[in-house]
C-alpha cells in the first residue's frame, strides 16, 4: 500500500513540475515578448523603402544635389543607389531567366531605397515627402510601399478572415482566397 502511495505521490510530483515549467515558459515568452515589443516594432518600421526611381534622362547634377538632401535631411535613417544593371541581375535571379534577352534592353530605372527613422514612419510624413519627390524633374515614379497603401485597412479589419486577406496583399502582393472550414 505504501509503494502505490509513493508511486501516486511521484506521478503528482512529476505532473506538477511539468505543468508549472510549462506556465513558466509560456509566461516568460510573453513577458519577453511584450517587454521588447517597442523595439521589435520600429526595427520592423525602419524596414519598410520608399522607392524613387529616376529618370533615364536625368541630369548628374540633379542626382547629386538629390543625395545631398537625403544626407542632410534627419529624418532619414539610411538610402542605398540600386543601379539599373544591378536591378535587371536580381529581377533576372527572382524570375529565373534573363528577361533582358527576351525584351532587347533593360526598361528597368536607376533608384534609390530610402529608409526612414521609426519616429517618422506614419503616412502624414511619407505622404508629404511623396509629394515633395513627384514635383521633381528627374522622378520618373515612386513606390511608396504596400504596407503603407493598406495599413489603415489592416487596423480597420474586422475580424481574422479579413486581416489575414490584408497581410497577404502586403507581404507577397496576392489576393489570397480563405476558406473557413466551419461554415461549410
Amino acid at each position: 500500500m505504501t509503494k502505490s502511495k509513493n508511486n501516486r505521490f511521484f506521478s503528482n510530483y512529476f505532473l506538477v513540475i511539468v505543468s508549472l515549467s510549462i506556465v513558466l515558459l509560456f509566461l516568460s515568452s510573453f513577458l519577453f515578448t511584450a517587454l521588447n515589443s517597442e523595439k521589435i516594432i520600429n526595427e520592423f518600421k525602419e524596414k519598410i523603402p520608399v522607392v524613387v526611381f529616376i529618370k533615364n534622362e536625368s541630369k548628374k547634377v540633379e542626382i547629386i544635389q538629390f543625395e545631398k538632401n537625403l544626407n542632410i535631411n534627419n529624418n532619414i535613417k539610411s538610402f542605398e543607389f540600386v543601379s539599373k544593371e544591378d536591378a535587371a541581375s536580381s529581377l533576372s535571379v527572382d524570375l529565373g531567366e534573363n528577361f533582358i534577352d527576351y525584351l532587347g534592353y533593360n526598361p528597368l530605372y536607376d533608384s534609390y531605397n530610402i529608409f526612414f527613422t521609426a519616429e517618422n514612419v506614419n503616412t502624414i510624413y511619407i505622404n508629404q515627402l511623396v509629394n515633395e519627390f513627384e514635383n521633381e524633374n528627374f522622378v520618373a515614379d515612386l513606390n511608396v510601399g504596400n504596407f503603407i497603401k493598406h495599413a489603415r485597412d489592416f487596423y480597420q479589419s474586422k475580424g481574422i478572415e479579413e486581416s489575414i486577406v490584408i497581410l497577404f496583399k502586403v507581404l507577397y502582393g496576392v489576393n489570397p482566397t480563405v476558406i473557413d472550414l466551419e461554415s461549410k
